[in-house]
């Protein structure tokens, strides 16, 4: 009878359940997107295509820093970020998130941190649940937030003021400004975008069998031995 080594057993035990994990997870999403606006009027847009219904998490990281998706971790001090996921087909307005607003959804607070210069929470985090689809995940800086569906004209409030903060504080030529604080904190144009796709729990389900099967298997091989 051959021996299966303990350690080469679970590595195919391992591989099959991988496997069963991965099972209804076709069309996942982990994307995290960094940048830098040079102005207040910014945009900054990702197409996101969904193939199957599904929930998706997306948040920045870039107001007060933290861990992104792709294993990165952005450093606090960028501008106060709004988002704003239109339907590609219908062109309206899905949801939003900005500081103190939402559309229809709740914001989350997730992963995001506080600031440690301002001691405030203002990254964003929307948990969406999409229907099959594409659409358009939008992000930029508060007060610059959407008025409309994408038709509209302007799309965005200040979208032709590229020193939209500078002209609320009061300081000509300013960008990124912390438009609610006294006086205004200076902040920069760093961002930080992660669109992940949410793990279905159904899917440990399906590995559980497998889990079972594997055990069984494993107290009779030592059993016999």
């Amino acid at each position: 009878m051959r021996i299966i080594p303990n350690h080469k057993f679970a590595s195919a035990f391992g591989v099959l359940l991988l496997g069963c994990l991965t099972i209804g997870h076709a069309g996942a999403v982990s994307v995290t997107e960094t940048g830098l606006f040079g102005s207040d009027n910014q945009v900054y847009q990702y197409l996101l295509n969904i193939p199957t219904a599904q929930t998706v998490d997306i948040y920045t990281t870039s107001y007060a820093g933290g861990m992104n998706l792709d294993g990165t971790t952005s450093m606090a001090g960028g501008f106060v970020p709004a988002l704003t996921i239109f339907s590609v087909s219908s062109g309206l307005v899905v949801d939003c998130a900005a500081e103190g607003l939402t559309c229809s959804g709740t914001q989350m607070m997730g992963p995001l941190q506080t600031d440690p210069a301002t001691g405030s929470v203002l990254d964003v985090y929307l948990q969406e649940s999409f229907a099959r689809g594409s659409y358009l995940v939008d992000l930029t800086e508060v007060p610059n937030v959407a008025t409309g569906d994408v038709n509209t004209n302007p799309e965005f409030l200040f979208s032709s003021d590229p020193t939209a903060t500078g002209d609320v504080c009061g300081v000509t030529g300013g960008t990124f400004l912390e438009t609610d604080t006294a006086p205004c904190t200076q902040r920069n144009g760093n961002f930080a975008l992660n669109i992940g796709t949410v793990p279905e729990p159904a899917t440990l389900w399906l590995a559980l069998p497998v889990l079972a099967f594997g055990v069984i298997r494993r107290k009779r091989f030592l059993a016999r031995s």
